[in-house]
């Protein structure tokens, strides 16, 4: 898969047993909506002491301009953190 911002390679990647994507080039992390909420679950599942997570949980995603990993005709949202 190719990173919807730079078009470098997208590996897998898990972070607290959610798995998502980073990007080789940019490093850009790339979830889509379950896992973001899967994310977010486990975070507040085990207490993780994220400085950002209620920042996450209350932000309002923001138009990136890219189209989604899995549903190209949707345009993916930034989650500023």
């Amino acid at each position: 898969m190719q990173c919807p911002k730079c078009k470098g390679t997208l590996g897998s990647w898990q972070i607290d047993r959610v798995p998502t994507r980073i990007c080789d080039s940019c490093g850009g992390l790339w979830f889509d909506r379950q896992e973001i909420r899967d994310y977010l679950a486990q975070a507040t599942a085990v207490q993780t002491d994220y400085h950002r997570l209620d920042l996450l949980r209350e932000s309002h995603p923001e138009p990136t301009g890219y189209p989604c990993l899995r549903c190209p005709d949707t345009p993916l949202a930034r989650i500023r953190a």
